[in-house]
């Protein structure tokens, strides 16, 4: 029950969006130096990976729905999120939900 009111706290503050029926998107900051997208597709996520101070792509890449299911996290976006550091060889020491809006700066 507590993480379905945090998926609806997120939703309602902007910092996951529905983009279709059961397709979600989420940006996050990742130690306070580069902004992480995702993007749900049919096949899985897409990520891309943004400098915080250049706004330049860094990095981009998928995975799909069964690299997903193997992993021990049940959330698909937090699954997505963990998978995408763990292949750009981030630490993530500190990832924190921000707006989408944040986007239109990119």
């Amino acid at each position: 029950m507590l993480a379905e009111l945090n998926f609806l706290w997120s939703l309602r503050i902007g910092v996951v969006r529905i983009v279709s029926e059961d397709i979600f998107e989420a940006l996050y900051l990742v130690d306070d130096c580069s902004y992480l997208h995702l993007t749900e597709i049919a096949t899985g996520f897409n990520y891309e990976v943004y400098s915080k101070e250049s706004h330049k792509k860094q990095f981009a890449g998928n995975f799909s729905w069964s690299e997903l299911n193997g992993s021990p996290i049940q959330n698909p976006l937090a699954a997505a999120r963990a998978l995408a550091l763990e292949d750009i060889g981030m630490d993530a020491v500190v990832v924190s939900s921000v707006a989408l809006k944040m986007l239109d700066q990119f």
